[in-house]
């Protein structure tokens, strides 16, 4: 009994499973006929946008064929995705009205091109007709009534190319060749030749239209949409059968249920029994559970101790790489300043870049290991956020210019002046984005936008958007591109360098700040990051526009012929509400600049692109700039203008900054106009007679900072490890003291220790740590062990004077006091 009544479930089970699978098939068929007519529909939809945009350009109501070609764009991309889900398909009908389809397509767009050229020449010659008519205006002897008879039937036929419209204008013609003279006779020819040339072109493409529009109304696309309508309503039919089957299965397994439960309910004193048994059995699997766990236990201490190590030996590689590369960097700085040719120079200039990339990945190799071993801690400081970004911008401008590549700042003028976050990290990312972009963007366009946006909550954050016209992500790499060593492909990384570890620091950095950061990408477009941090306001709730005060009075004239810079300043200047207006035809410009000279407008300033303008405009700007103020734009991928060479009041460099552009308009507020940037002098150093010690157990370390100290002047005595430096600072008073921190026989911080102790005035030396130690906690240890300041290997050298001088120029008691 048992036995038959298990047969007869497992059938009916079979039967509710092949039922489930059948009814499962023909949804799926149906879910994918669904879609082939969303294709269908989006691809009808077009067909109708084609037709009005043909008869939009054929009545002159657009005058390019933008629209038209996207639409066809559209229209080929949709054709071959309908194509392939219909191949997929695999049925006979399918693919004969696919190919139907696919077949009047090409027919109407072969009639499009056609339309295309004939609606070219249309245009074309219709523009030498008021020509002609004026040159026969010229020279017309008798009655000038003929030629404004001629003049308005061109203007009728050209607003409305009726067959009327078209007689009139050659009645015009002949009554004026009647009268006309033989100059003038030989004009009216040339005119009427050029009219029938004209009147033919649109006959012709009045035809065309007729059989785009013969093709439009083909039944292709209705045969396929009823064939699909068919197809899905036949697989409606075929769900009743399994459908009818599966609830008679459902039917008989609940029966079975019912009878099982009654079962069930008769051994319930044997099952008590059996709980019993596993109560004890579970009791035992407890104890070997408990075991496993202090074994998981112990293994988890040994991994965390193996991550120790590993972040260990990654800050001891560091360690030993930045060594070298000090030497390296600080060597290329000493003959950067040497007399070098120029070729020489340009050789130097790679070494330092090298050094600096290498620098960048040493520190990307840090912040993974601080990452990892989950030792990053994140700052809450107040800053200035227009200033942060257009630093990091101007850091990266020179990598930009190398690459042809333009760099655009959209900056959200109702931004808090002061926000409150780490600038460091932010900076870190912002860096890593921007250069990522610059490297894969090769001629194009880089966009840097910062906006604040509010969400549905009410939470205020600052949105980061970095945006490129490089080459772009593949769409099965995007979920991967901010894991660790994670590039495109192998290629990528042997065409580009880099070590894939930036994007993952950056994520990790962003979401510490409490933010989220993502990427859209599409090969052969380019790629746009963004990132979200918490909005936090400084101690002012001052704006960006704010902090400039009002500019409403400025009235600039901009002329620029870069559609991307254009259109960059135009934004920024409206963004400000700022009255303005834009030329980027050089006739447009020269004409208004007429008006401007005999101050037949109110604008109160000129900005304008001078690369490539005559001789003749420049003059007349020079003259126009002494009243009214005219700032130059330099040439893309040209930082500066030589100070010799300023021709108007200022200039404005690429990247245009924010800042920058208000300040130059801000001092026209103050009646004088200043350049982009004031750059400030570079600062020479001159510590004669000033006694410094250096001590480094590396040779190389110990000549690249005697090299870059001589170059001050400064009196420099070096000592090996820290037992010869105690020795010498007890036997001399030194004014600063550059230590290492790792050497032989007494390390730096033993040493600096030990000079602490010592008695009068020596126990308050500066001691400046000079190491390549960058770790988290690296330059709190340096503090504790009694140091006063810290500068990291490899050594800049600019930052290098700057700190010499702060310590022995400017109160060097005071900071020594602030820093112990």
């Amino acid at each position: 009994m048992k036995t038959q009544r298990s047969q007869g479930t497992f059938l009916a089970a079979m039967v509710l499973v092949v039922s489930l699978g059948a009814l499962l098939w023909q949804l799926s068929n149906i879910r994918e006929i669904d879609g082939i007519n969303r294709q269908l529909n989006a691809f009808q939809a077009n067909y109708a946008e084609l037709r009005v945009t043909v008869l939009n350009l054929y009545f002159g109501r657009q005058n390019n064929y933008d629209t038209l070609n996207q639409v066809q764009r559209e229209m080929n991309q949709q054709l071959v995705e309908l194509m392939v889900a219909l191949e997929q398909r695999g049925g006979e009908t399918e693919h004969r009205l696919a190919n139907e389809l696919a077949s009047s397509f090409q027919d109407t767009s072969t009639k499009v091109e056609n339309f295309k050229g004939l609606d070219a020449i249309s245009r074309n010659a219709k523009r030498f007709l008021s020509y002609r008519v004026d040159l026969i205006n010229e020279t017309w002897e008798a009655p000038p009534v003929l030629v404004s008879n001629l003049n308005e039937s061109l203007l009728r036929y050209l607003g409305d190319k009726s067959s009327t419209n078209s007689e009139q204008v050659s009645t015009a013609i002949f009554a004026a060749k009647a009268q006309a003279s033989e100059h003038s006779l030989a004009e009216l020819n040339l005119l009427e030749r050029q009219f029938n040339y004209v009147l033919e072109a649109d006959t012709q493409a009045d035809l065309t239209l007729t059989e785009i529009d013969n093709n439009l109304s083909s039944g292709s696309v209705s045969a396929l949409a009823s064939h699909l309508e068919q197809a899905k309503s036949a697989n409606y039919q075929l769900l009743v059968v399994p459908f009818a089957l599966g609830i008679l299965s459902l039917l008989v397994i609940l029966s079975q249920v019912v009878k099982l439960t009654r079962s069930l309910q008769a051994n319930n004193e044997s099952l008590a029994d059996l709980n019993h048994s596993l109560e004890a059995r579970i009791s035992d699997a407890t104890a070997v559970i408990r075991q496993q766990m202090e074994v998981l236990e112990i293994d988890r201490k040994r991994a965390n101790e193996a991550n120790e190590a590993k972040s260990s030996f990654l800050a001891n590689m560091t360690h030993e790489l930045r060594t070298p590369l000090n030497g390296i960097s600080g060597m290329a700085q000493v003959l950067q300043n040497s007399d070098l040719s120029d070729d020489q120079s340009k050789y130097v200039g790679t070494i330092l870049n090298t050094s600096s990339t290498l620098g960048t990945i040493i520190n990307d190799i840090l912040d993974f290991s601080k990452v990892e071993a989950g030792k990053i801690e994140i700052e809450n400081v107040e800053f200035e956020l227009l200033e942060l970004v257009e630093s990091t911008i101007d850091e990266l401008t020179h990598a930009a210019n190398r690459n042809q590549c333009q760099l655009v700042v959209e900056l959200d003028p109702e931004l808090p002046r002061s926000l409150t976050s780490d600038p460091t990290r932010i900076a870190q990312v912002l860096r890593n984005l921007l250069s990522n972009a610059i490297k894969f963007c090769s001629h194009g366009v880089v966009t840097v936008s910062v906006k604040q946006v509010t969400e549905d909550n009410g939470d205020r954050r600052v949105r980061v958007v970095v945006q490129d016209t490089g080459i772009g992500i593949a769409a099965d790499k995007i979920d991967t591109i901010f894991e660790a060593f994670s590039q495109e492909d192998e290629s990528t990384t042997r065409r580009f360098g880099g070590t894939g570890l930036g994007l993952a620091v950056s994520k990790r950095l962003i979401e510490l700040m409490g933010g989220e950061i993502s990427v859209s990408s599409k090969v052969g477009f380019g790629s746009k990051f963004r990132f979200f941090i918490p909005l936090q306001y400084g101690a002012s709730e001052e704006t960006i526009r704010a902090k400039r005060g009002p500019l409403t009075h400025i009235k600039p004239v901009i002329y620029d012929t870069n559609e991307v810079r254009g259109r960059a300043l135009l934004d920024h200047l409206r963004s400000w509400h700022l009255v303005c207006t834009s030329f980027s035809k050089e006739s447009a410009f020269v004409e208004y600049l007429q008006k401007l000279s005999v101050g037949e407008t109110d604008y109160t300033c000129v900005i304008a692109e001078t690369e490539h303008l005559p001789t003749e405009t420049l003059e007349q700007l020079s003259l126009l700039n002494k009243h009214l103020p005219v700032v130059e734009l330099t040439p893309l991928f040209h930082q500066d203008i030589p100070a010799d060479e300023l021709r108007f009041s200022g200039y404005i460099s690429s990247p245009i900054k924010p800042s920058a552009l208000m300040d130059s308009l801000a001092s026209i507020h103050g009646g004088t106009l200043r350049t982009e940037r004031e750059e400030s002098p570079q600062v020479s150093f001159d510590f004669s007679g000033r006694s410094v010690l250096l001590v480094d157990d590396n040779d190389v370390n110990r000549m690249v900072a005697e090299l870059l100290l001589d170059e001050v002047n400064v009196s420099l005595d070096m000592a090996e490890d820290g037992v010869e430096a105690l020795a010498m600072v007890q036997e001399k008073d030194y004014e600063v003291v550059f230590m290492d921190c790792q050497m032989p026989n007494m390390d730096g911080y033993e040493a600096t220790r030990r000079i602490r102790a010592l008695a009068g005035e020596k126990s308050k030396t500066p001691v400046i740590a000079m190491t390549a130690n960058a770790m988290k906690g690296d330059k709190e240890k340096c503090f504790q062990a009694g140091m006063c300041d810290y500068i990291s290997k490899p050594v800049d050298a600019q930052e290098l004077y700057k700190l010499l001088n702060k310590w022995l120029n400017e109160a060097p008691s005071q900071n020594q006091a602030s820093s112990l």
